[in-house]
């Protein structure tokens, strides 16, 4: 495991192989047992980071931060900015990018839509936009 500065892991938690925290705290009682990245986030109390998640804080430009409620499982990857209710469930092979409602259910596996030729212009937007907020 991997403790970056300003992470706080509560009474009771299990952090194990190949974790990360970063600028984050995980609530008491909550587990990242295995191969995950906690960054910029508020984990609350009982929750479940399963293998393989990501909490994505970083997008090209600017860092976000996620918010999770308690006895939340999370089965795979959140794109913050992003606040997961208590209770939620996230299915694993799911990326979630809106926030939820209590005891919310989500799940979503589908092919992935490719556009060619505009990562560049996704880039420049997103340069744009941070400009107009720094303003």
């Amino acid at each position: 495991a991997h403790l970056r500065q300003n992470s706080v892991v509560g009474d009771g938690c299990r952090v194990g192989n190949f974790v990360e925290l970063k600028n984050s705290v995980l609530g008491d009682g909550s587990k990242a047992s295995h191969l995950a990245y906690i960054g910029d986030a508020v984990v609350g109390k009982n929750c479940n980071v399963g293998c393989g998640a990501v909490f994505v804080n970083f997008d090209g430009v600017s860092k976000h931060r996620t918010v999770v409620g308690d006895n939340v499982f999370i089965g795979s990857n959140l794109i913050a900015p992003l606040t997961l209710a208590d209770g939620t469930y996230v299915a694993c092979s799911t990326t979630v990018t809106k926030d939820t409602m209590p005891d919310d259910f989500v799940i979503g596996r589908s092919d992935a839509s490719v556009k060619h030729g505009r990562a560049s212009r996704l880039v420049a937007a997103l340069k744009e936009q941070k400009k107009k907020i720094d303003k």
